[in-house]
């Protein structure tokens, strides 16, 4: 026999070892081109599988997004997580992942099923799923569920495993307020200058959720001076508002105004926000009426009587003078008869009798 050297032994071992080792644990032997990286691991118990030392593999979701803190109802978004093979001595092998979001959100052109053929110790993979969020569900968080299933080799014995993975999504519902009526007078109804005058106005939340501590504001647009507000409150998911009592502004000078109403209100997140809505009124010169002018000719008359009773005082005293006259003149026609009658000695028949006895001869 061929005596070995020493300076061979130590090759001659590391080779033996190595073959022991691949002969032991195939699976562990090959390598893939696997994602690493994940820091935030969520998980469940595994719900099957052995092993002989004790040690079983889990894959975990770490790093997930949708694209923002929250999903909006009736839109479309992108899921991404990445799977973690937690395990520093398995590799796992025919991994087969599902995705399931309930009633609340179904997928949107894409597979619920994902396959991986290998995830060797320590490592990563990322997943992905496109869904599409219900349009009429209420406000809150619901899960989507990660069911993984995988096998994997334990002193040469084939071990399965099975972990259901939740990933928690809010859902807001998107405001939409539309503002279908802010105005100020009509042809009916002009604007006066120096007079209080209320906004007409209307508009409907077409979303799904409520609007929270509601309130509206009136602004000159020119200057950003608030003219009027007013607190209205909660108004329902698919309600209408409307008033003309609540903003009311008064206009000293006449001409075109340019005006904005504001809607200011707070989604169910706490979240304040606003919509406008810009209008022109035409204030017209003030209409002076009777009332208002026999109090100013009064205000302006400095103890003398109104111009009314003034009229009424003239058409007395002509009145007066017409009756004085015509009194008057009948007396002095009275007079004059009376003595006529006294002057001719109308009671003195004699004459009579003389010219009856004249006239028969």
């Amino acid at each position: 026999m061929m005596k070995m050297k020493k300076y061979m032994i130590l090759p001659v071992l590391a080779l033996i070892f190595t073959f022991v080792l691949a002969a032991v644990n195939p699976i562990f032997a090959a390598d893939d081109e696997i994602i690493s990286g994940g820091n935030t691991e969520t998980t469940l118990p595994p719900t099957s599988g052995t092993s002989g030392n004790g040690l079983i593999p889990n894959l975990v979701v770490s790093k997930f997004s949708f694209g923002g803190d929250q999903v909006y109802a009736g839109k479309a978004f992108t899921l991404s997580f990445h799977l973690k093979n937690t395990s520093k001595t398995f590799t796992v092998q025919n991994v087969v992942v599902k995705v399931n979001g309930g009633e609340i959100y179904g997928l949107n052109r894409d597979t619920d099923t994902l396959y991986f053929e290998r995830i060797k110790a320590n490592g990563t993979v990322e997943c992905s799923a496109d869904f599409i969020s219900s349009a009429e569900s209420a406000e809150g968080s619901y899960p989507i569920t990660v069911t993984v299933s995988y096998e994997y080799y334990d002193d040469g014995a084939k071990c399965s495993n099975a972990s259901e993975i939740k990933i928690a999504v809010p859902l807001a519902q998107e405001e939409r307020v539309s503002i279908n009526k802010a105005a100020m007078g009509s042809e009916d109804y002009p604007v006066y200058a120096g007079e209080e005058s209320p906004v007409d106005y209307e508009f409907l939340n077409r979303g799904f959720s409520k609007l929270l501590n509601t309130e509206v504001f009136l602004y000159d647009n020119d200057s950003g001076e608030l003219l009027d507000n007013a607190y209205i409150g909660t108004i329902n998911a698919s309600a209408q508002m409307s008033s003309s009592s609540h903003l009311y502004s008064t206009f000293e000078d006449v001409g075109e105004k340019h005006l904005r109403f504001v809607i200011r209100y707070e989604d169910a997140h706490g979240n304040q926000k606003e919509a406008a809505s810009e209008f022109t009124v035409n204030v017209q010169e003030a209409q002076v009426s009777d009332e208002e002018m026999a109090a100013a000719a009064d205000d302006s008359g400095g103890g003398f009587l109104p111009i009314a009773f003034i009229f009424i005082g003239i058409i007395a005293v002509v009145t007066l003078g017409i009756v004085i006259f015509v009194r008057r003149r009948r007396k002095k026609k009275a007079a004059q008869e009376e003595s006529f009658w006294d002057e001719n000695d109308w009671d003195d028949d004699s004459d009579l009798v003389e010219e009856d006895d004249n006239e028969d001869q």
